[in-house]
């Protein structure tokens, strides 16, 4: 217990708030400096780990009733952050506006996916039939789809340059929810539901490109013919930035410099909507690759009676749908790559640039942070018990 509270709980915090400062470096369009990727992260996972052990103390119940959900709800650090960036950040127009703006992406990704989506697995478990299993499961996906206009809304604010990093992290936390809810599933019409529509979004992204770029190839078209006369620095409708290029465009750009050849890639919004289409099949192949790899090991771990991933008795099942889906998303990933590299792209150079542009941290950081968090979900330490009994408060 004291293992738990002093080691594991503080380093859980820890890798958890990792992100926050990840997101806003990015938002703010800026290097930070280590009190801010590397103090407050410090300070947050302390001030989370004293005010669960005040509660234990104050209540004289140990394991604290999910008390992993204090690190969703204690936001209490983040004047803190601000107060760490650089005065000169701080100074800058709108500057407070896009912390705002950066901030709410940590807090949509706590209330839906901390704690929405751990509450519909609860529901899943309490009835067993088909019907009940195929409502929860598009309620599961109506709660992504809200998440993604959240997205729509940040990007509205920040620019298309930062699509491929709010897509990555929407579809990590989605994909381990996902793996999670599969401990849960019982039915094969379930998964087939979630898969097909992996699939469908994927083909929207690809129509989103096709449509994109023939709108510029029939607008280039018409600039030759003189029926119409374009203004410099505009992509496909929207207006960017005359001063700079896409950070994106010159990741991609420096790593390949063919990709910038061909009409495809010229723009950055298609730029933009390629990377994001190749960051979620990595991200949709990843996680079920690493869940199938911690689950095998926590199999024959000793502590494994203290897990429920373990303990549920359904490894069989559970791993038999995670390498359906991992199947299921190579086969697609790896056509991803045929039709754009049949198009004249280099994808995977690609993919490595959209990488390069945030920063291979950001992205690291976002995959240990929800495993992490859906992790921590397990431990009987953690005070985790769905069936809300609660036995040892009694």
């Amino acid at each position: 217990n004291w293992l738990h509270i002093m080691v594991v709980y503080p380093l859980g915090c820890l890798v958890c708030y990792q992100l926050v400062p990840r997101v806003v470096e990015i938002c703010m369009q800026t290097k930070l400096p280590w009190r801010c990727t590397v103090l407050w992260p410090l300070v947050a996972s302390a001030v989370t780990t004293i005010l669960m052990l005040v509660l234990v103390i104050f209540t004289g119940v140990y394991p604290l009733p999910f008390s992993q959900v204090l690190r969703s709800l204690n936001y209490l650090d983040l004047p803190l952050l601000w107060l760490c960036l650089p005065r000169d950040i701080r100074s800058r127009p709108q500057a407070k506006l896009r912390f705002l703006w950066s901030i709410s992406m940590p807090l949509s990704l706590s209330c839906i996916f901390c704690l929405a989506y751990p509450m519909l697995n609860v529901w899943l478990q309490s009835r067993d039939d088909l019907g009940h299993c195929i409502i929860v499961a598009l309620t599961f996906l109506g709660a992504r789809w809200a998440f993604e206009f959240i997205n729509i809304c940040i990007l509205n604010r920040l620019g298309p340059d930062y699509q491929p990093t709010i897509v990555w992290i929407a579809e990590i936390f989605y994909q381990v929810a996902l793996c999670d809810f599969f401990m849960s599933v019982q039915y094969w019409q379930v998964i087939l539901v979630f898969i097909s529509v992996d699939i469908t979004e994927n083909l929207y992204y690809f129509y989103c490109f096709h449509a994109q770029t023939r709108a510029r190839r029939e607008k280039q078209q018409r600039a030759q013919q003189g029926v119409t006369r374009t203004c410099s620095g505009t992509t496909i409708g929207m207006r960017l930035s005359s001063s700079s290029k896409s950070s994106l465009v010159r990741s991609t750009t420096s790593l390949s410099p063919s990709l910038s050849t061909g009409p495809e890639l010229n723009d950055s919004i298609a730029v933009c909507v390629v990377s994001s289409m190749l960051l979620r099949a990595t991200a949709d192949l990843l996680v079920p690759i690493q869940f199938l790899m911690i689950l095998g090991l926590l199999r024959y771990a000793p502590s494994a009676q203290y897990n429920n991933w373990v303990s549920q008795g359904q490894l069989s099942r559970t791993s038999s749908y995670l390498a359906f889906n991992v199947l299921i998303e190579l086969l697609f990933f790896v056509t991803v790559c045929c039709i754009l590299h049949y198009r004249g792209m280099r994808p995977l150079p690609l993919l490595r640039g959209a990488i390069a542009a945030s920063g291979v941290s950001m992205y690291v950081t976002c995959l240990t942070t929800a495993l992490t968090w859906y992790a921590s979900l397990q431990l009987v330490h953690d005070g985790c018990d769905f069936d809300f009994n609660f036995e040892w408060v009694h």
